[in-house]
């Protein structure tokens, strides 16, 4: 909302003289009132207007759509909207309350010509126009009392109605003739994007956007970027990309199809992008990665305070919503049941007489005290310190969804209770009881109740942070210590976190040992795949493919040139079979099939070729960095390089 005190353009002296005779002259009835209090999850969308109506919102932030034009709002919001209109209403924060009044008018019997001829000039029924009204308490005041006389039909409350109504009219226009409101402005920003996401898949221009809009290119741009973290053109482009994945996995189009399909100029740059993007070529990725790796690349305090007859205070909406409800008639439930199993154990206790003294305790007062120190274990929590802020999380999590780093939780000896995709992982086994969500969204996820939510980056932190507590665990800037150590503190297992890090490290060691005495720690290591053009892929220690392992925990060295250009750096590069000799290091991990390459000379002539030092892995079994599956890859890689090195 714009904080500039000006006049709105449609509203000279004249114009507002013209609009109030025509108020004055006609007849209003009023059709209904609403008040409801949403959520980003239950916005109003598109809903088209049956009649003329004022809109008053109050919470926090707020996107208000009328027609193609946005609007932000902050705090309070006051509009009209006239008849036939299009209006969406999204809650860009925790919540929002609004009311909505729809009303129509009629023409009097005398003076039709007089009022026909001003609503040539004006019609205020028409006109569509925002502002922050100057007395919002007010305001709502007296929208809270029309809404609760509108539920009682007696002849005296719908007189009080329409009085109000005109009361209404008079403190907006009294604020218009003053002309001191923040009008509220077109929200740029929020329009480009919505754009962006309705026409992602044509030939889109930010440049024309930037035009239309009657704005600078470099305004629209550094406005976007403030507002979602990415410029426009990132925006468009990750927009392009996640219609393209969905689309690789869930049809069997052509790539030349799909890129079409999804805004790319053509296959080779979309393949291109799609490369630099995710690492591997669009037809690697339909094959190799299964779905449910899609989502994994790797308040300010407002003065509505009061909370009278259906208007709701901060306080009351700290912990709103849904999910909230849920859990509060959950807890309720859980608390019941055990006191009603006390009160049956109690009638059939046979006549057991009641300990008056206080000196021992009988079988039912003892479940009576473990149903309460039950209760007061599911509702103690603790406090956690992450990159979001301090957040309190259960002090014993027995509901947690992860969204990654699946072998970090298993490893804690905590079994989540919903899982991912997880076919050919180290863990597969281990959670191969679970259920398999469908795809990662606030849907889908509340169905498994969880208590705590565990998630790698801020996108999927803003789907799901509502439903649960939730942590995001940076998995690539921590090392595995240092993840390790958090997540044990999270899932209070500290005392475990340090028994598997220990053990692991262990491992490590006596791995080390084995291979020094076959003469292979001193030698080098590269990380290899095949790629679409006969050459290969060489990667670093941050892209799976047992790379974080290899070179991390084991200690191998890379060649120079992977040591200097990848690791690092851009984690992987392709790599010609004219210059393979210079990535080939004394033994090679290579992820997926040879294929060709077994017959090419070029390749047959490299040093760790001919001394057959090529240990083959699995991409989906390597894909993975967690403790757990790095202690299922040390047992494999162990047995290879043993029995390479005979």
């Amino acid at each position: 909302m714009n904080r500039e005190e000006q006049k709105p353009s449609i509203f000279t002296q004249e114009s507002l003289t013209c609009a109030l005779r025509i108020w004055e002259q006609v007849n209003i009835s009023l059709l209904d009132i609403r008040h409801r209090l949403i959520t980003p999850e239950d916005p109003i969308l598109r809903y088209r207007l049956p009649a003329s109506a004022f809109l008053f919102t109050a919470g926090r932030k707020a996107e208000i759509l009328i027609e193609e034009t946005s609007y932000c709002s902050e705090n309070f919001g006051l509009c009209h909207v006239g008849k036939g209109m299009e209006l969406s209403l999204r809650p860009m924060e925790v919540w929002l309350e609004y009311y909505l009044v729809l009303y129509r008018y009629s023409e009097p019997v005398t003076h039709k010509k007089e009022i026909n001829r001003l609503l040539e000039q004006t019609n205020p029924f028409r006109q569509q126009y925002g502002f922050t009204p100057n007395n919002p308490v007010f305001i709502s005041e007296l929208l809270c009392r029309m809404y609760e006389v509108w539920k009682q039909p007696s002849p005296l409350e719908r007189f009080y109605e329409k009085t109000a109504f005109y009361q209404l009219v008079y403190e907006i226009y009294r604020e218009l003739e003053q002309g001191k409101v923040n009008v509220l402005q077109p929200d740029v920003v929020s329009m480009t994007k919505r754009y962006i996401d309705e026409h992602f898949r044509e030939s889109v221009s930010i440049q024309s956007i930037a035009s239309v809009f009657g704005i600078s290119d470099s305004h629209l741009r550094r406005c976007f970027k403030n507002e979602y973290g990415e410029s426009p053109q990132e925006y468009l482009t990750n927009a392009r990309m996640l219609s393209a994945r969905k689309l690789l996995h869930s049809s069997s189009l052509p790539i030349r199809s799909i890129a079409t399909a999804c805004g790319f100029p053509d296959e080779f740059y979309f393949s291109k992008l799609f490369l630099k993007t995710t690492g591997m070529t669009p037809r690697d990725y339909r094959a190799k990665i299964p779905s449910y790796r899609n989502d994994f690349s790797m308040e300010n305090a407002s003065s509505y305070s009061y909370n009278e007859k259906g208007q709701v205070s901060h306080g009351k909406l700290r912990k709103e919503g849904d999910v909230y409800m849920l859990k509060q008639m959950k807890n309720k439930t859980l608390a019941a049941a055990a006191l009603s199993m006390v009160i049956l154990l109690s009638a059939c206790s046979n006549g057991t007489p009641v300990n008056t003294k206080g000196t021992e305790t009988s079988p039912t007062q003892a479940a009576a005290t473990e149903a309460i120190k039950d209760t007061e274990t599911e509702t103690s929590t603790r406090t956690i310190s992450t990159v979001k802020g301090d957040i309190e999380v259960p002090a014993n999590p027995e509901r947690v969804i992860a969204t990654y780093g699946m072998g970090d939780v298993l490893a804690l000896g905590v079994k989540p209770v919903a899982t991912y995709d997880a076919t050919g992982t180290a863990y597969e086994k281990e959670v191969a009881d679970l259920p398999v969500w469908a795809s990662f969204e606030s849907e889908d996820i509340m169905t498994y109740e969880p208590d705590l939510i565990l998630v790698v980056n801020e996108e999927q932190y803003d789907k799901v942070s509502k439903i649960a507590p939730t942590i995001i665990i940076p998995f690539t800037e921590l090392s595995m210590e240092e993840r390790i150590t958090f997540l044990g503190k999270v899932l209070n297992k500290e005392a475990d976190a340090v028994k598997i890090l220990t053990d692991f490290n262990l491992k490590i060691e006596d791995a080390k040992k084995q291979l020094s005495e076959k003469g292979i720690m001193d030698k080098t290591f590269s990380i290899f795949e095949g790629s679409d053009n006969g050459g290969v892929w060489a990667y670093g220690d941050k892209w799976g493919r047992g790379g974080d392992l290899i070179y991390s925990h084991m200690g191998f060295k890379a060649p120079e040139i992977i040591q200097n250009e990848i690791i690092g750096k851009d984690q992987y590069h392709d790599v010609s079979l004219e210059v393979i000799n210079e990535y080939a290091g004394d033994y090679i991990i290579f992820s997926g099939e040879l294929n060709e390459l077994e017959d090419n000379p070029v390749w047959q002539s490299i040093p760790a070729v001919q001394a057959n030092h090529i240990i083959p892995i699995d991409y989906t079994l390597f894909y993975d960095i967690d403790i757990y599956s790095s202690g299922i890859q040390l047992d494999y890689l162990l047995e290879k390089l043993l029995e390479v090195s005979e």
